[in-house]
């Protein structure tokens, strides 16, 4: 592998006569090809929806966002900083869907609209009360807070303007804010809500933090032979010229702002020229679920792992299944590099405002005489330590003493080498470092020698350090079989056996034992460093009661006024169990 040696010119040259050549050919090749890769998709209804709350809107974040593993499927309103602002069905509509889980959406409401879309509400306070009640039913029936009920039709019907619900902070939200999704009915696709027509007050432009090149000579399997080299622009230029050699790549790093706020949101579109041909586009219009994971593949994912930044390809791999980019570019977006030539290269990124970045420069084919070739590390393994070269069309297996780890065929888009290494008899680490898995794998370990009565209490987890030096475990969970204990999973890392005895935690809140409650909500803390909080049951007067739990907050509340206890002496009763099957009692009295 080739290693870029950057130097700035203060004078830039045309493109050489072949691009130019390349550009008439290319014209006439594909004059008769008609885009359909457009700014807005015609068969989106702009206007259709009203938005779902009465205030300004401002974004905390933004469609398709770059996240872990996954791209954002909706639009985040932020509700200055409180909870229950009213939210209104945005069209006439029903009710499809209401859920309440611990993580994830917390609260969330699916209205399904006669146009072909549905709408998605998430991290609710509430609910409007007439689907509080009957949510609030499936609850008591089912004696569980987490619950997912779908409804028919003809069950809870809504009108435009309608209130359905309240803003909140609930499941796994990082501040009060609406999620907001639209997704087409008949495939769950999530549309860029911002398409339809929503007033966002926009001016700015997107910001390109920087532009890369890579050489990508022989990285057919091996993504890390040569790490992206920064475009440095001298001050007050706006333009640099890069020497470089052999095949080529370009990479951005960018975000949007918008007027009325400071987050760094995901960007629209981003698009390439060589010698003012398109080469490479993409747009965030819509993505398809099933293969949000490959957002890994849209990423340098070895660059990201290393460094936690998300550099975007200006280039699609040929494994690359997302239908976010433009297909049919006139010339190829993976330069091939030869001595003397050169490639005028303009990046452009842009909103869905119509405001525009754009970055260029030229590279200069000029070869070096540093050069890396790379080592390979043969396609075996070692006893103790070492890397497998896994073929993705193919299932793959490691044994390693106790430790086993089988990986379907497919469970990645390209062949790569899998590192792995023994720390101790139980303790075994997996490193993919250039791909992720896009479907779950399975490891396994021997627990023959583990005495039958901890068996449910050993589980397969994460070794972790703390700050204070401590080793510590994160539980993954696991389940038995034949003398193995297996966990299914998409990540890499450190993998061991750990065992769970200890009980969860429960803690009153500020009320008092056979005194009067102050207030009307009786709140309990719980917690569980080891294997994590399974379930809870509230009971009142020997009776199920609803109790709702904020795991941010390790907080289990008690409305004792909305569940229409009476005045009077009461005993509260709360169960909890942990992962590993160990549970924690406590019971009080209070008085209302």
């Amino acid at each position: 592998m080739r290693i870029f040696v950057f130097r700035m010119e203060s004078s830039t040259h045309s493109t050489v006569k072949m691009m130019k050549r390349l550009f008439y050919t290319a014209l006439l090749v594909f004059s008769a090809i008609t885009h359909s890769y457009s700014q807005i998709p015609p068969e989106v209804p702009r206007g259709y929806f009203d938005p779902p709350m009465s205030h300004k809107r401002v974004l905390a974040g933004g469609f398709a966002e770059l996240r872990s593993n996954h791209f954002h499927s909706g639009v985040d309103f932020k509700t200055q900083f409180v909870t229950g602002k009213e939210i209104h069905a945005p069209a006439d509509g029903f009710i499809k869907r209401a859920s309440v889980s611990i993580g994830g959406y917390g609260k969330a409401l699916y209205v399904e609209h006669p146009n072909g879309y549905t709408t998605v509400y998430g991290h609710l306070d509430r609910f409007a009360p007439s689907i509080d009640s009957l949510v609030r039913k499936r609850q008591y029936a089912e004696e569980s807070f987490t619950a997912d009920i779908e409804f028919s039709p003809d069950l809870i019907p809504v009108k435009r303007g309608e209130l359905i619900a309240y803003s909140g902070n609930t499941g796994s939200s990082e501040g009060p804010h609406l999620h907001f999704e639209i997704r087409r009915t008949e495939d769950n696709r999530p549309m860029n809500p911002l398409l339809f027509g929503f007033d966002v007050d926009d001016h700015r432009p997107p910001t390109i933090n920087g532009v890369y090149i890579m050489n990508t000579d022989g990285m057919d399997t091996l993504e890390m032979a040569s790490a992206p080299r920064r475009v440095v622009y001298q001050k007050g230029s706006s333009n640099a010229l890069i020497r470089a050699f052999g095949k080529t790549v370009v990479l951005v790093d960018a975000y949007d702002t918008m007027d009325d706020a400071p987050n760094k949101n995901g960007v629209y579109s981003i698009n390439m020229y060589v010698g003012g041909v398109k080469a490479y586009g993409m747009k965030m219009n819509e993505f398809d679920f099933p293969r949000t994971r490959q957002i890994n593949d849209h990423i340098l994912y070895d660059y990201y792992r290393r460094t936690g930044k998300r550099l975007v390809k200006c280039y699609v791999e040929p494994y690359n299944e997302l239908d976010i980019y433009d297909r049919q570019c006139l010339v190829p977006a993976v330069l091939d590099i030869g001595e003397g030539h050169q490639y005028d290269i303009r990046i452009e990124v842009s909103d869905l405002a119509g405001n525009i970045s754009e970055r260029r420069f030229s590279i200069i084919g000029t070869p070096e005489t540093n050069t890396y070739g790379g080592e390979n590390p043969g396609a075996g393994c070692d006893t103790e330590n070492g890397a497998m070269y896994f073929r993705a069309d193919r299932p793959n297996k490691i044994i390693f003493g106790r430790f086993t780890a089988d990986f379907p065929a497919n469970t990645f888009r390209k062949n790569m080498y899998v590192n792995f290494e023994r720390t101790d008899s139980l303790t075994f680490r997996l490193d993919g470092p250039h791909a992720a898995a896009l479907s779950p794998f399975t490891i396994s370990f021997d627990i023959s020698g583990i005495p039958a009565g901890n068996l449910a209490k050993t589980k397969i987890a994460r070794p972790y350090r703390t700050r204070d030096g401590h080793t510590r475990y994160s539980f993954l969970g696991g389940y038995v079989k034949d003398g193995r204990i297996y966990l299914n999973t998409t990540s890499f890392g450190t993998f061991t056996l750990a065992q769970d005895d200890i009980p969860p935690k429960i803690t009153r809140g500020a009320w008092k034992e056979g005194q009067r409650l102050p207030g009307r909500v009786l709140k309990m803390y719980i917690s569980d460093g080891q294997s994590g909080i399974k379930s809870f049951k509230g009971y009142v007067d020997g009776k199920w009661i609803l109790c709702e739990y904020e795991y941010k907050k390790n907080e289990i509340s008690l409305d004792t006024s909305r569940e229409g206890l009476s005045k009077g002496r009461h005993v509260f009763r709360l169960e909890v169990e942990d992962n590993a099957g160990n549970t924690s009692v406590f019971e009080g009295v209070f008085i209302l």
